[in-house]
Parts: structure tokens; sequence; C-alpha cells
């Protein structure tokens, strides 16, 4: 997935006012306390791009997701195969509603529309972070390196 792609993706899930634009500092304030389990969400939510891309464990995620009861999607996101779709009551028990209604206020959109964008993109980010049933190393791709270029291009405007 190329940084226009993952852009596309984000602005089409997340887009709260139909201009076609997420701001992309919301997109990391908000992110970063739903999947970095590691840290607090006071830490988490104080994460700028460039922080958010090198502190995302996808595995972590991966293994956050399978073991809150996506263990069969994750594993058709991980394979070569077609991805297994993840209902809204599944991330919501993956993930927790208070990580989700976070996230989704500071976003600016509905709960619904939260999760149906996560529902997008975490099958297309795991998809194309990972080949033959595992991650690829970081550095090769994966969210990190996803959010880095995103940051890097952010920035240069």
């Amino acid at each position: 997935m190329d940084l226009h792609a993952l852009l596309n993706l984000a602005n089409t899930a997340f887009d709260k006012n139909g201009d076609g634009k997420v701001d992309l500092n919301d997109l990391a304030g908000a992110i970063g306390p739903l999947l970095n389990n590691g840290k607090s969400p006071e830490e988490a939510s104080q994460n700028n791009l460039l922080s958010l891309a090198s502190g995302l464990d996808l595995s972590g995620i991966v293994t956050q997701l399978q073991q809150g009861g996506l263990s069969a999607a994750v594993s058709s996101w991980l394979g070569d195969g077609a991805n297994e779709p993840a209902s809204a009551d599944a991330l919501v028990s993956a993930l927790g509603q208070d990580k989700i209604a976070a996230f989704a206020a500071r976003m600016g959109i509905s709960q619904a529309q939260a999760l149906s964008g996560l529902q997008t993109l975490l099958p297309q980010v795991i998809d194309q972070s990972s080949r033959g049933g595992q991650l690829l190393p970081t550095g090769q791709a994966g969210l990190g390196s996803l959010l880095s270029g995103l940051a890097s291009n952010f920035l240069k405007r």
C-alpha cells in the first residue's frame, strides 16, 4: 500500500465534514491511544505523526486483535488470500468500547463511522504489511512505515 492509497482510505473513512480531507494531526492523535496499548492514553494522545509512526507496534496490534476474538479474520489479513471482514462488534470487543469512543470523539465523527473506517483500514494495512502469514520486518512495510511516509509528506507542505 502506498502513501497515496493510505491517504485516500483515511480520507474516505474518517472525513468528518465531507471535504475529502482528514486533519493528519487529529488522525495521529486519535489513532495513537486506540492502538498504542503499551502507552497511557495521555502519552499516546500526545503523539505527532513522526512519533506515532515510530511508536506503533503492529505485531502488538495483531496480537491484541487475535486475542480479542478476531483470530480467523487476522489470519486472513496476514495470509496471501482474500481478507475476511471484521464486524463492528468484534472490533469493539477487541479494542474496547472506551477506546473506540475516544477515537471517534477525537476525530469528530460518530462511533459508527469510526468503526466502519477501522473495518476498512486495519485489514488493508495488516494485509499490506505481511506476506505468507507473517508480518514483514519493520521498515519493509507496516503501519509505522506507512505513517512515517505520511508524516514526511505532511511535514513537507
